[in-house]
């Protein structure tokens, strides 16, 4: 009986140290290192990590009225980017629950992400309801079904078809601003320009990183 009760002891120390290693020193080893390379972000909060204010960020955004139509909709799509990016800057670091996740908007550091392909990247693992969204295509696939995927869709990217592209967009382009035209008038794409375009990313729309 003594030597169970031991076992039972060392078990449940066990499991408080692994539990203590992975929600405690794990993540706040990980926010130093990155803070070392001026890389900051919210706080990390034991066990739950940044959940909480990220559904505060998304529920204030529900609420929020649009009060004009244009293309600026990071605030209410995607809030925690918006506010956090302005805060921390374009790289920063949050939390779900202990699982750090680093978010970045240079296009040149994205463009590297995208075309490497030495594993040192790895994707995020889909939830449920993003599961729904993207389905078993080539965003959440991985490695031997990812290069089946990739091979076969990288026929439709090479160079001679993406030529003829242009002018299916400039169509396309065309009958959106038509109708938006001649259902909010004429003020209304020049007021909220909605054609302004950063060129920058057209950095990102390259063969090999799509």
């Amino acid at each position: 009986m003594p030597s169970l009760l031991l076992i039972l002891i060392l078990l449940l120390l066990s499991c408080i140290l692994k539990l203590t290693l992975s929600i405690i020193w794990v993540p706040l080893r990980i926010q130093a290192h990155f803070k070392k390379q001026g890389i900051s972000g919210p706080k990390y909060r034991f066990f739950f990590g940044n959940s909480a204010e990220i559904r505060r960020l998304f529920a204030a955004a529900a609420e929020s009225k649009s009060t004009c139509i244009n293309h600026d909709v990071l605030h209410r799509v995607a809030p925690l980017y918006y506010e956090w990016s302005r805060k921390y800057g374009k790289t920063f670091l949050y939390w779900f629950g202990s699982k750090p996740r680093l978010a970045m908007s240079d296009p040149d550091m994205i463009k590297e992400i995208l075309m490497n392909t030495g594993g040192s990247f790895e994707k995020i693992p889909f939830n449920p309801q993003s599961k729904v969204l993207f389905g078993g295509g080539l965003v959440g696939l991985d490695g031997d079904k990812w290069a089946l995927h990739r091979r076969i869709t990288n026929q439709a990217f090479n160079m001679e078809r993406v030529k003829v592209s242009p002018s299916i967009l400039v169509l396309g382009s065309l009958y959106m601003f038509a109708s938006i035209y001649y259902t909010f008038g004429p003020s209304t794409l020049g007021s909220h320009n909605l054609c302004k375009f950063d060129p920058y990313f057209i950095k990102l729309l390259t063969p090999k990183s799509i």
